[in-house]
């Protein structure tokens, strides 16, 4: 999962900022890169549990287990979306993976990166265009399915010279649920917490370096 975190703004650009409608003006922390600004709502705070490997024991072996499902995302101004080709993870539940699912995808905190042996345990794949994905061989046992659903508004903006320019606030919303996994069956998985509030990452200037990444939803905003 991404992490995110830094801070500073300045000139005109500071002013594009706080005419962002809606755009969340309490980010603790953000990093201006070109004519991208990144936004994050809190400085990386600390882990409370410690990576321990034991505790997942067993999951690098090879499973009968099946997982499927379809991810499906409740958003404020946009209706239900769907992830498109967007990567969902699953992760085996233990101390570990539920403190960054109850502070990170509920809470809201921004959690340290992960330790970097956790990516031996956690099993990937992307959606299709229509937010289906499937895992096979998976090991029995409980897991996390967990992912972030990233969408992007769009407006043109005019300053006090008359000079406008067309803005993109990229958008995105955590989910996550709980599932067992059994082997030589399989699981389903349609209905997922979406308790984490909708997040604003940056915006950035249309017509300079930045594109819109492919494969997320554009919304214009009026």
């Amino acid at each position: 999962m991404n992490n995110r975190g830094g801070f500073g703004v300045q000139g005109r650009k500071h002013s594009l900022i706080m005419n962002l409608p809606r755009l969340s003006r309490v980010a603790i922390c953000s990093l201006l890169l070109g004519a991208t600004v990144w936004m994050w709502s809190g400085c990386v705070v600390g882990r409370q549990t410690a990576f321990n490997p034991a505790d997942f024991g067993g999951m690098t072996r090879k499973g009968t287990g099946v997982v499927t499902g379809q991810v499906s995302v409740d958003t404020q101004n946009h209706g239900t979306i769907y992830p498109h080709f967007q990567q969902i993870l699953l992760v085996p539940v233990n101390a570990y993976t539920t403190e960054n699912v109850q502070r990170r995808f509920i809470n809201g905190e921004n959690l340290r990166a992960a330790d970097k042996r956790l990516s031996q345990y956690e099993w990937a794949v992307n959606t299709d265009g229509d937010g289906n994905f499937s895992f096979r061989g998976i090991p029995a046992g409980e897991y996390y399915l967990k992912g972030d659903m990233p969408w992007i508004t769009t407006y043109v903006s005019t300053d006090d010279q008359g000079i406008s320019q067309r803005l993109y606030v990229s958008h995105f919303k955590y989910y996550f649920t709980r599932i067992t996994v059994k082997d030589g069956q399989t699981a389903r998985a349609t209905q997922f917490d979406q308790r984490s509030r909708e997040r604003q990452t940056h915006y950035a200037v249309g017509g300079t370096l930045y594109h819109p990444p492919p494969n997320v939803e554009i919304f214009e905003q009026h």
